[in-house]
């Protein structure tokens, strides 16, 4: 392991910037790996370097192994600070892509970066074409984006539409907005289209009036808890999953 790591001092380790510091934190994980090193002893080390500083963490769980833990904890600092994942997709070359459905997912201000991701890596995993959105702010390169696409952002199609609106309404294809509405019809119950847009919608408020007005349908997922509402990323598993599950494949 560099010996800057293991005697790196407070105030320097301070004076770093949490880029930097998720940087060495990192490295400190794959030098502890390399050498074979006891984890109790890097856990020590890592635990005493977070009280210096106000810093994300990651807490292995008991039932990793050694070995384990490691590759949790460089990756979790290496998607902090935008440096390459050692396990995130096994693909390194530029791909192109070649949906299997003729379905495209709409953001309308999806903020998150890890919902954004997350949804980029359901595209991939259910073949649809690609991804579109309106929020001029959207950063693929975002560390928490790349972190839960694993990838997916280098080859699924990103377009930019700044009216969504507009775009929707010139649109062909059906629009069907996933969202908890008394005038929806239960995913147990939809009939999906050969092809359409999946429009989902703003974390706190969903889809933009004006957006759904624009859909020739309305989705919702029965919920039999206290909690009504479902991460954006799971609702769209859901509805993908009653699209695949019809097996209409792409023409």
């Amino acid at each position: 392991m560099e010996k800057s790591v293991r005697t790196i001092t407070r105030r320097k380790f301070s004076k770093l910037s949490a880029f930097g510091q998720h940087k060495l934190l990192a490295n400190m994980a794959r030098d502890f790996q390399a050498d074979g090193a006891d984890l109790s002893g890097f856990l020590a080390r890592y635990a005493e370097m977070h009280t210096w500083v106000d810093l994300d963490r990651y807490q292995p769980p008991d039932w990793l192994q050694p070995h384990e833990a490691l590759l949790e904890l460089e990756s979790f600092h290496q998607g902090l600070c935008g440096m390459p994942i050692p396990y995130e997709s096994g693909i390194t070359q530029t791909l192109s892509w070649k949906p299997q459905r003729e379905v495209e997912v709409v953001l309308d201000q999806v903020l998150s970066p890890h919902n954004i991701g997350s949804i980029l890596r359901l595209i991939d995993n259910f073949g649809f074409r690609g991804m579109v959105h309106s929020t001029q702010s959207l950063d693929a390169n975002h560390p928490r984006l790349r972190r839960s696409a694993r990838g997916c952002e280098r080859w699924i199609p990103i377009r930019y539409e700044p009216d969504l609106a507009h775009w929707l309404a010139d649109h062909p294809w059906p629009k069907v907005a996933i969202e908890a509405d008394s005038a929806a019809v239960s995913v147990t119950e939809w009939q999906p289209p050969q092809r359409c847009l999946l429009v989902v919608g703003n974390e706190s408020y969903g889809i933009a009036r004006t957006i759904r007005d624009l859909c020739d349908q309305v989705v919702m997922i029965p919920m039999a808890g206290y909690k009504k509402s479902m991460n954006l990323s799971h609702a769209l598993a859901v509805v993908a999953q009653k699209i695949v599950e019809k097996g209409i494949p792409l023409e």
